[in-house]
């Protein structure tokens, strides 16, 4: 199992190959685990995941693509407008920053309303770009490893 990509997955079909059921349950003050020790753990083990649950350079590239397009550009956006305030009108800076508050707005309450859902504080919804970026990074080190240059495993 240790050298699987997908162990969880893999344990579930043989589970249900022996004829056995499989069933999700909550487990909330059951146990306690954590999936990583150090940084260096978490960036070869989240990279290896998405290597082998996207399997492909173009599904990791249309990810990728995805999450900073829909994720980080409008925030990246709003902050370039806002540093533009010397180099424009005001009524230039003026809609600018209100078209791109307005984006970065409508994109992030799903966020927010996502995060009701969660046993945690809407707040956290908050550092989901922080979250985008780690992703955009993991998904980038799985392509150097899908095109040769590096090793997640």
């Amino acid at each position: 199992m240790k050298s699987e990509l997908n162990e969880d997955v893999l344990l579930a079909h043989h589970t249900k190959e022996a004829g056995l059921s499989l069933r999700m349950v909550e487990n909330e003050a059951l146990y306690q685990t954590r999936m990583y020790d150090t940084l260096s753990q978490a960036w070869h083990g989240w990279s290896r995941i998405f290597s082998g649950s996207l399997r492909s350079t173009l599904k990791l590239s249309v990810t990728a693509f995805a999450i900073l397009f829909f994720s980080l550009l409008p925030l990246l956006c709003l902050t370039a407008a806002i540093g533009m305030r010397w180099e424009t009108t005001e009524t230039q800076w003026n809609f600018a920053v209100g078209m791109w508050s307005a984006v970065v707005l409508l994109s992030y309450f799903p966020n927010w309303k996502f995060y009701s859902f969660l046993p945690i504080k809407n707040r956290w919804s908050l550092a989901y770009p922080l979250g985008a970026l780690f992703t955009v990074m993991f998904l980038s080190f799985a392509l150097l490893k899908h095109w040769g240059f590096a090793s997640t495993l």
